[in-house]
């Protein structure tokens, strides 16, 4: 029996910061999404504008492709999409976000096909890992790379850049308290 059998036809939907409304699989990571999309993301980054959003298996539900082919991002490789794709004109930065249940953190694979998606994009480049809460990441914290960012759900003011260096880490930590 397959439990994705049984939640093919329940659907959630997200509101996505423009107003635009999307539906997903009914899944526990996809709660995460919702969550993500409706409350964190606007509170880490207010201004971001969502490039892309996926379901199950990279299948996207909201693509933006003039975004994608003014960043020079692929749309033809699936598997390569993170669950979200935002923007920040501010920062100058392109947010690649990965949600995470059970897998899917930005390990040492996973951030060699996310710089591969956006090699050729003509600005920073964020990556993000976000768990539902601190005991959750502690779980998968041997797993995350450096020069990423971590989010929690149940903690929306809060975050960790894991840095592989003083002042890389000295940096980030300057920026986020100039903006308070």
């Amino acid at each position: 029996w397959d439990q994705s059998m049984n939640t093919a036809a329940k659907r959630i939907t997200i509101k996505l910061p423009n107003g635009t409304i999307v539906t997903v699989m009914d899944l526990p990571k996809n709660h995460l999404k919702k969550t993500l999309l409706e409350e964190l993301l606007p509170r880490m980054v207010e201004e971001a504008v969502v490039l892309s959003v996926c379901d199950r298996h990279g299948a996207p539900v909201y693509l933006n492709t003039g975004a994608f082919e003014l960043f020079d991002l692929p749309t033809e490789h699936h598997l390569l999409l993170p669950d979200v794709v935002a923007y920040s004109h501010d920062q100058q930065a392109l947010f690649l976000i990965e949600v995470v249940h059970s897998f899917g953190c930005i390990d040492r694979y996973r951030i060699h096909d996310l710089k591969r998606f956006a090699l050729h994009a003509p600005c920073n480049v964020v990556f993000v890992s976000v768990f539902a809460s601190r005991a959750a990441y502690a779980a998968r914290m041997g797993e995350t790379i450096a020069d990423t960012h971590v989010w929690f759900v149940d903690e929306p003011g809060h975050s960790i850049y894991v840095s592989n260096s003083p002042e890389k880490s000295e940096r980030i930590i300057a920026a986020r308290l100039a903006k308070r």
